[in-house]
């Protein structure tokens, strides 16, 4: 369990606010960890898989395109 959380901290918390981040924060940063945690503890889920193409193709910011693209890659979502 320990090893689980380290490597997934935020699965322990709601969908909503690594959503909202990944959609609504100005820091890219912040954007850009919470497409990662989005991608890694919910890449089977339909909403969460719109919310990555969208970054990965709308995002002003490339690195938080190039970031949701590489978790899309890693996940085979196409």
């Amino acid at each position: 369990m320990w090893q689980f959380y380290i490597k997934f901290p935020l699965l322990y918390f709601e969908i909503t606010p690594q959503k909202k981040r990944a959609v609504e924060d100005e820091d890219n940063y912040v954007t850009m960890a919470a497409v990662q945690a989005l991608a890694q503890g919910w890449h089977d889920d339909a909403n969460i898989l719109d919310v990555l193409k969208d970054r990965a193709e709308n995002d002003d910011n490339k690195e938080v395109k190039k970031v949701a693209a590489k978790m899309m890659r890693h996940y085979g979502i196409k």
